[in-house]
Parts: structure tokens; sequence; C-alpha cells
């Protein structure tokens, strides 16, 4: 009888050992996504902390959204294999981040946004549901060039411009 009752309650032990052992944190964690202002036209920085602990396959989503109103401006989506070997780029952009076309820093018009983050890790080989973890990054801005500075722009590169032909008549 004993033998039984233990038999009963075997699927539910397995079941809560494999929840608890393969929990959210034990595939992925991520602790901040931080993003700087930019200028438009030129590419968005990201700072990631995130650390993938055991290999796994997921899907990922990037979305941008305006600030404070969080309306989609663009998205991008797909799928990897994480490992815990592999880093990041330097610098880690926008781009490389949300991976798509439509979904690129140079190209957000100037305003102030928001990128949220998703990510499923898929845990079925381990018989238990998808975990989705999601993350939002600090509010940043994209900002327009003014047109002093840009003037104050122009000027240190003719500058430079001039000393490197003076430079060159030394010779």
């Amino acid at each position: 009888m004993v033998v039984l009752i233990i038999l009963g309650w075997a699927p539910e032990i397995i079941h809560n050992y494999r929840d608890h052992k393969f929990s959210d944190d034990y595939f992925f964690e991520v602790h901040s996504v931080n993003v700087g202002n930019s200028v438009h036209g030129e590419p968005v920085i990201l700072s990631v902390d995130r650390q993938v602990n055991h290999q796994f396959f997921g899907k990922y989503n990037v979305e941008v959204r305006s600030f404070p109103d969080r309306t989609t401006i663009c998205t991008g989506s797909g799928e990897s294999t994480y490992l815990p070997t592999a880093k990041l780029p330097e610098p880690l952009t926008l781009e490389w981040w949300a991976f798509s076309e439509d979904c690129k820093g140079g190209t957000l018009p100037v305003g102030d946004y928001i990128i949220h983050t998703s990510w499923t890790v898929n845990r079925e080989p381990y018989g238990l549901p998808d975990v989705l973890i999601t993350i939002e990054s600090n509010p940043f801005t994209i900002a327009e060039v003014s047109p002093s500075e840009a003037r104050k722009a122009i000027n240190q590169i003719q500058k430079l411009e001039e000393e490197i032909q003076e430079l060159r008549s030394v010779d």
C-alpha cells in the first residue's frame, strides 16, 4: 500500500524537482538593458547585463516604443541557441540587438524611447513549460543636431584639414 502511495506521488515529485532545478534563472538571467542617448542618424548604443548560465534554445522579441506613451515604433524578433561562452558585440548597437531592417537606431526619428525585450526559454526538452523573461530599458533620447553644434563640428573638421595640409607641406 505504501509503495502505491509513493508511486502515486512520484510524477508530482519528479515534476516539482524538474521545475525547481530548471527554474527561470537556471538557463538565463537578465539584469539590465541600458541605452545611451544618441543623435538622429547615429547608432544607438546599448549596455546589457545578462548571463547565459546553461545552453538553451530560445526566441527573442525586441520592441522600440515611444516614451512615455509606449506606442510601438518598430520590432525585431528571431530565435537562437544561447551559449554560456558567447559574448555580445562591442559596441552593442540597437541594430544588432533587434536584428531588424525596420529597427535600426540611426533611422529612429527625434524623440524619446524605451526598449522592451523579451525572451522565451524553451524548457520543453525537460518536460516543462517555456519561460518568458522580459525587461525594459531606461528611457533614452534621439536628439537632432542643432545648427550651432553642426557649425562647430564643421569648423573643427576644417581646422584639422588645414593643419594636415600644413604638415604635408613641411615635408
